[in-house]
């Protein structure tokens, strides 16, 4: 468990030390992120924006 622990460690030492790195980590956190919240935004109440919305009922018969 001890050797887990430590390369842990190394591993977020190494990405601390590379900018790329940490950038690519940083954007895979937040882009899932705000593609949930701008989805879950849009979708949420679909109904409350309908009352001014025109319809027409057309019949062919």
């Amino acid at each position: 468990m001890r050797k887990t622990f430590e390369l842990f460690r190394l591993d977020w030492r190494r990405i601390l030390k590379s900018p790329i790195a940490l950038l690519l980590i940083i954007a895979l956190i937040i882009i899932p992120s705000l593609y949930a919240w701008f989805n879950i935004w849009a979708l949420w109440d679909p109904y409350s924006k309908t009352q001014d919305l025109k319809v027409a009922v057309y019949s062919a018969d």
